[in-house]
């Protein structure tokens, strides 16, 4: 898989994603071959789990996760070319307009990374067996599910992360996913404030609205959406690491 050069912080994510993720791969090569093409692998809680399934949800999560970064590049790159014009011209001209390429490359992030969250929901409910129904697995149901009274893990991590879906980064970026699946697209406001008193220019190059569903769209929160975009990045990332690093502790090699 070829790497998608992002900022350091993004690339040590990625990287530990990988290794958690071939760590898995390596164990159920290892079933496939012992077993052959019927493989199946068992896990502490006396399950059984299809190899082949269990290796396609999460090859699914890093093809996913590869195409909201090439993504994420793409707007990097928008992001620094704009920021660079600014800073030469000293003002916002035409050029600049939000495309049509740049509202495509929004949308796969924003769709693409909450796929890939609800896959690893997928690759928990076949590992730790739980009773949700399929028709009903996602991300958010597996986690209220195993932050729940009757879950088969005590792992801290699905209190955090329900934590986080009530009040906190997953539940500022479920907004915006949820608008552009089904609302609507995002177009990002741009524009310059030239300040008097000390001869400053502020700019904002791809501003986020505070609430998408909300018109007219407020903007006091001044979200700039590239490094927004990374810090869910990172934080997706480094969530489906954890995720694999439970999923690699259940699965027994017999």
């Amino acid at each position: 898989m070829k790497r998608i050069e992002l900022n350091e912080k993004v690339n040590n994510a990625w990287d530990n994603l990988v290794q958690r993720n071939n760590k898995i791969i390596d164990l159920l090569n290892k079933v496939y071959e012992k077993k052959g093409p019927l493989a199946s692998i068992g896990t502490k809680n006396g399950f059984s789990v299809d190899v082949h399934r269990l290796a396609d949800e999460m090859q699914a999560i890093l093809y996913k996760l590869r195409y909201a970064s090439v993504s994420m590049e793409f707007l990097s790159k928008e992001y620094k070319k704009r920021e660079e014009k600014i800073r030469v011209d000293q003002f916002i001209n035409t050029d600049m307009k939000i495309t049509e390429d740049l509202v495509f490359h929004i949308d796969v992030f924003f769709s693409f990374v909450q796929s890939a969250l609800d896959f690893s929901g997928w690759v928990l409910h076949l590992v730790l067996g739980t009773k949700l129904p399929d028709a009903s697995i996602s991300f958010r149901n597996m986690v209220e599910y195993l932050a729940g009274k009757k879950r088969v893990t005590t792992d801290p991590l699905f209190q955090r992360l329900k934590a986080e879906i009530e009040s906190g980064w997953l539940y500022h970026f479920s907004k915006y996913r949820h608008y552009a699946n089904h609302w609507s697209f995002i177009v990002p406001q741009w524009g310059w404030k030239w300040t008097a008193k000390n001869e400053t220019i502020e700019t904002t190059i791809f501003m986020l609205p505070d609430d998408p569903r909300e018109f007219p769209a407020r903007y006091e929160r001044r979200l700039e959406l590239v490094p927004y975009c990374e810090e869910v990045l990172v934080s997706t990332l480094e969530t489906i690491s954890k995720i694999f690093d439970i999923v690699s502790d259940r699965l027994v090699l017999s």
